[in-house]
């Protein structure tokens, strides 16, 4: 009789490719979001992550194509590992790595998450922070600070004056429930075809969101979050008419 059946011994290798494909995976982020490019990095990276699914990252990231995934599943513990980490010493040793994100981090983000349905962002959420007295910007920041594993409890005043005036403008743009017009979506699809020509080395021939997002700031004086393109491109462009899609 087999000491590992079949299913198990599939789940097992499963867990060995997630685990093995979860720090290209970090790298992969890293270059996306400008890592030691960008003072912002590890604010940028909260929001991308509260702002989207693991799902969606693996998207994002093509990591089914270029790790040669063979599920969406996996895709997504792949790059859910990338977050959390691999921290225990008697399974899959060999695999020890530091997450993106603290377990205590990763935990308060799903939470935050799970609190808006899924549909948490860190619009809402900072909103949420200012509004709420005790749960400040400084009360965040100190829980943030106690969870990043890789460095968020070094920000700086600056970093923390950034974060301020991310929330502030995102709350003021939710007080005018700005919603992207048809044109908008139009030119959002336009250049985001035109990135495929700035696509990062290690995703070649995949959109480039950071540069979509800087063509569409300059073209309308906004001061959108990529996130937020992003995400009113994927909710919105089922409108546009059939040419534009």
């Amino acid at each position: 009789m087999s000491l590992h059946p079949p299913h198990e011994k599939e789940q097992l290798r499963a867990i060995e490719i997630q685990l093995d494909k979860a720090p290209k995976i970090q790298e992969d982020l890293k270059e996306e979001l400008g890592y030691e490019k960008n003072k912002f990095f590890n604010l940028d990276l909260f929001e991308y992550r509260i702002n989207n699914s693991l799902l969606d990252i693996a998207e994002d990231l093509d990591v089914k194509s270029l790790y040669g995934l063979t599920t969406d599943d996996v895709a997504r513990t792949s790059v859910g590992s990338a977050f959390r980490g691999h921290h225990n010493e008697d399974f899959k040793p060999e695999y020890q790595f530091e997450g993106l994100f603290s377990e205590e981090m990763n935990d308060m983000i799903e939470e935050i998450r799970y609190e808006k349905n899924g549909r948490a962002s860190v619009e809402t959420h900072g909103d949420q922070m200012r509004n709420g007295g005790r749960a400040s910007v400084e009360t965040h920041g100190d829980q943030m600070r106690n969870g990043y594993a890789n460095g968020l409890a070094n920000l700086t005043s600056e970093e923390l004056s950034e974060l301020g005036r991310k929330g502030a403008l995102a709350s003021a743009e939710a007080q005018g429930n700005h919603v992207f017009s048809l044109e908008e979506i139009a030119d959002i699809h336009n250049f985001r075809e035109e990135s495929f020509n700035h696509s990062s080395k290690y995703r070649p021939n995949s959109p480039n969101w950071n540069y979509t997002t800087s063509k569409m700031n300059e073209k309308y004086g906004g001061d959108w979050s990529t996130s937020k393109v992003k995400h009113a491109y994927r909710n919105n462009k089922d409108k546009l008419p059939e040419e534009e899609e």
